[in-house]
């Protein structure tokens, strides 16, 4: 299949999934800010790329727990929810937008579909379009769980005076890298994963009610 085509059923799950969650904030966000968030999400790929290549050989098989342990944790969701902050947080920086708890569960998980949709496409070029719809619902909603669960912290740090935003940080990464563990070590498959993104995704709901109820009590 043409590549374009690829990119265009990799986009727009990843689109439909951002509309989701965008239609869970009472008082909506700019489509421009929303689109520019799933944008920047999608750059964060390359340099994603770029600084875990060095590190592909790292651990030998799935066998090789201890090195696979410190490739997923370490690496992997180190670099990738740091990088996906990054986007969220360039794609609004200070904008006056930006008003809410909820708002940054939206933009953090609207920069990370951006990634996972990109993310999909090359693994789609690699594997086959078989792999897609897979991808469209598991890889997506987890790379938006992990980032949601920040992007709840983070829009807490701004509002309450705290600074919330590394514990989230430090969260995202430990969802991360335990979900990537569990899958490349084998210890769970595919129905574990569907289990673990259920399982994710309503922890990452949770986090959008509360955040949703915070912007209730202030009105």
């Amino acid at each position: 299949m043409h590549p374009l085509w690829v990119l265009v059923l990799s986009l727009v799950p990843g689109l439909l999934w951002v509309y989701y969650f965008y239609r869970q904030d009472p008082a909506r966000e700019p489509i421009k800010l929303v689109l520019r968030a799933f944008f920047f999400g999608m750059l964060g790929v390359f340099p994603a790329g770029l600084l875990e290549a060095p590190f592909q050989g790292l651990f030998s098989g799935p066998s090789d727990l201890f090195s696979l342990f410190i490739f997923t944790f370490f690496i992997v969701g180190v670099v990738e929810e740091s990088l996906k902050f990054a986007a969220a947080a360039l794609a609004v920086r200070h904008r006056q937008e930006f008003d809410q708890v909820i708002d940054g569960v939206v933009y953090l998980v609207t920069a990370a579909l951006g990634f996972a949709a990109v993310e999909n496409y090359y693994y789609a070029r690699a594997y086959g379009l078989a792999i897609a719809p897979a991808r469209a619902i598991i890889a997506s909603l987890a790379h938006a769980s992990f980032s949601g669960v920040l992007g709840y912290y983070w829009g807490l740090g701004r509002f309450t005076g705290r600074t919330p935003t590394v514990q989230g940080w430090f969260f995202a990464v430990l969802l991360h890298g335990l979900y990537d563990f569990l899958l490349l070590s084998g210890f769970i498959g595919t129905g574990g994963a569907v289990v673990g993104i259920a399982i994710l995704f309503l922890l990452l709901r949770s986090k959008v009610q509360r955040a949703v109820d915070l912007a209730g009590d202030d009105k």
